[in-house]
């Protein structure tokens, strides 16, 4: 049976009454591939004396909770230990090679319990795919099969499996059962990296851990195999680290008594995993000039995005936390912990080429590139400082906190969105299930638990997903109302509008309508915001002007803004905050050539969402270097709703013949035109 099997169940499990297409959609299967492993799951849940699936109205039901799924999955785990899919014995292969003297034909076979054939056959699959991480995988009569190339890049591919094999199950018996790896070395380890944790002031996220318990005994066996790092290797590797990070790890590992045996080269190489760690906390700034290099690359982001953070020093800390292991990840090509994050990249997808953007600074400083993987994190931590929950005024308001096992860009990002789902909650913290556990007084007072991992409490409890879509949000926003305030389909913005209807007359019911579905985060609503906060919409014709006429700054800003102040969706104070905060020594309005984008914050005078544009013959001056002949002025109702339209508007710019094209417009039709036509 595969690990799919029982992801659905998990999900049936989380989700009563998840729909059909919803389990579908959120798992990539097609109805006869799902209705396959439903098949399977009654026949297991049969097996194991609990009722089948009750389906209802294409809506799917289990009469398992939490702690039953939990021991369902462990004796699963132990049934599957010698039932293999092709993906687990490839990761066991390569391990098996990487830390046993001797492997033939035979050994494989027989350790796998599978055919010569089987192992043949694999091998070429392991052959192909180490092509690209220049590895071969070579034999000799006296050693069996081994791998040939730089022990730096086997490390690294080993690190990968382990990576690999954390996604499956029972990965600490896996590799027990298959290595010479002992069960109480992993728990040795374990305890000599907590308190290494509490020496370094920081925690590792749970994904981390689980990953250096089990990498640390592994390459301990490879260094008694004689395997061990070259002299060049290491001092590629000092190089890298910073001799105060090289000082301040290895004074922390012997406090730990954390690999003490091993040699200068080997603990080099362990420093560059704790370096390169993801964390969930850390305390203290211990590279000070990165913290320098983040606030140029907030400030990138805020230009380039037309937004202000408010919690700027809590953003640097996140931040922080997150660049400072990324930095030594990609000077090392070490793997960052994956998620199936490819729904949040096509949710988020307008704020991933700002944060690019935006990380340019650090890259020049460290001399580095960010890959997308390392890209789309910080990109998740930008997001989730877009948007701010409001909390509900009431009385007594449900206390709750967040337990998140990932690292700091999804916890945050999850504790986030959860404010936003649930305007109604208290959320109070975010921290890892450890904390929990270690701290059961400290909260004492919290009713409900959001937590990625089940956890054993007399708390209610609500297990996410640490990326929560679109459509998770919509699925756990109906099963919170229901099982905390009993309510089955959530909260009717209709019958609020009636209530207020018969009190007073609406001016404007569909704005109303708009904003109140925004507040409360409703899913069918969703569309519309998205919707709304298209760059056509944003820009009518009518807030579209062209002139003749040579202005001074001052005059071309007060004279692209008229139209909003025409229609009150700015005051003059807005246009009055640009004036007084512009310093042409900071010329960040200017996105391109001959284009600028001026805006204030959208508490300084800002009543309605929308845009204005300024076409000039004559360029009017921003600094004594640039100038611009288009202005398009922003007047922002929060961080998040604008994103999209500036995005697509700053696409459309950078491209030379569309702007040279938008210069020698002259009439508001022709530019409402040649928008319509290149801006989708």
């Amino acid at each position: 049976m595969k690990d799919e099997t029982l992801d659905m169940l998990a999900e049936i499990v989380r989700s009563p009454g998840i729909g059909l297409g919803s389990l579908q959609k959120k798992l990539v299967l097609d109805t006869g591939k799902s209705e396959t492993i439903l098949k399977k799951i009654n026949v297991l849940l049969e097996e194991h004396g609990y009722p089948p699936i009750v389906r209802k109205n294409k809506r799917l039901w289990v009469s398992l909770d939490l702690e039953e799924l939990e021991q369902l999955e462990h004796s699963v785990e132990t049934e599957q230990l010698y039932a293999l899919s092709r993906k687990t014995r490839l990761i066991l292969m390569t391990l098996i090679i990487f830390t046993q003297k001797y492997t033939s034909l035979n050994v494989l076979a027989n350790q796998l319990h599978v055919s010569k054939n089987t192992i043949v056959n694999d091998l070429a699959l392991i052959k192909e795919q180490l092509v690209k991480e220049d590895i071969q995988v070579g034999y000799s009569r006296k050693t069996g099969y081994y791998f040939l190339g730089k022990e730096i890049a086997i490390r690294i591919m080993l690190i990968r499996q382990l990576h690999l094999l954390i996604d499956g199950k029972a990965q600490e018996k896996l590799l027990v059962t298959y290595t010479t790896i002992e069960l109480t070395e992993i728990y040795q380890e374990k305890e000599k990296l907590l308190k290494l944790e509490r020496l370094l002031h920081t925690q590792f996220s749970n994904r981390q851990l689980k990953l250096l318990c089990l990498l640390i005994p592994l390459l301990r066996v490879r260094c008694l195999n004689y395997q061990e790092i070259s002299t060049g290797e290491y001092r590629a590797i000092i190089q890298i680290i910073a001799a105060s990070d090289y000082q301040r790890i290895t004074q922390a590992m012997a406090g730990a008594n954390l690999c003490n045996e091993a040699s200068k080269k080997e603990k080099a190489f362990l420093v560059i995993q704790l370096l390169s760690a993801n964390v969930i906390k850390s305390r203290g700034e211990k590279m000070p000039q990165l913290g320098e290099v983040i606030d140029a690359v907030i400030e990138r982001f805020e230009r380039r995005s037309v937004i202000f953070f408010e919690d700027r020093k809590r953003l640097k800390q996140m931040l922080y936390q997150h660049l400072g292991p990324a930095i030594y990840r990609i000077k090392y090509g070490i793997p960052y912990e994956d998620h199936d994050i490819e729904p949040i990249i096509k949710e988020y997808q307008a704020v991933f080429p700002m944060a690019k953007q935006a990380l340019r600074p650090l890259e020049n400083y460290y001399q580095i590139q960010f890959t997308e993987i390392e890209t789309v994190y910080v990109g998740l931590i930008f997001q989730s400082f877009l948007t701010k929950g409001y909390l509900m005024e009431q009385q007594q308001r449900v206390r709750a906190i967040v337990v998140c096992e990932n690292g700091v860009s999804v916890s945050n990002l999850l504790y986030q969105t959860l404010g936003q789902c649930f305007p109604m909650i208290d959320f109070v913290c975010n921290i890892s299930a450890r904390e929990f556990y270690e701290n059961p007084l400290v909260y004492e007072d919290i009713e409900v638990v959001f937590s990625t991992i089940y956890l054993r409490t007399t708390k209610k409890i609500f297990v996410v997903s640490p990326l929560l879509t679109q459509e998770d949000r919509q699925r756990l926003i109906r099963m919170v109302n229901k099982e905390l305030y009993n309510r089955e389909q959530g909260i009717s913005v209709e019958d609020i509008l009636n209530l207020v209807k018969k009190e007073v007359r609406l001016p404007d019911e569909e704005k109303l309508r708009s904003r109140l579905n925004e507040y409360f985060n409703l899913p069918k609503k969703q569309e519309q915001l998205v919707l709304d906060s298209k760059f056509h919409r944003l820009l009518p014709e009518e807030r579209i002007k062209v002139s003749k006429r040579q202005f001074s700054f001052n005059e071309a800003i007060q004279c692209v803004a008229e139209p909003l102040l025409k229609s009150r969706f700015i005051e003059q104070a807005f246009v009055d905050k640009i004036i007084e905060k512009y310093d042409e020594r900071f010329p960040y309005f200017v996105i391109a050539p001959g284009v600028a984008i001026p805006h204030a914050g959208f508490n300084d005078g800002v009543n309605e969402l929308g845009f204005s544009l300024l076409k000039l013959d004559y360029p009017v001056r921003f600094s004594n270097k640039l100038s611009a002949k288009v202005l398009l002025m922003i007047a922002p109702v929060d961080n998040y709703l604008h994103q999209t339209a500036v995005q697509a508007f700053y696409n459309c710019m950078l491209k030379e013949e569309y702007r040279q094209e938008l210069f020698g417009l002259q009439t508001a039709t022709e530019i409402k035109q040649f928008f319509l036509k290149n801006i989708q």
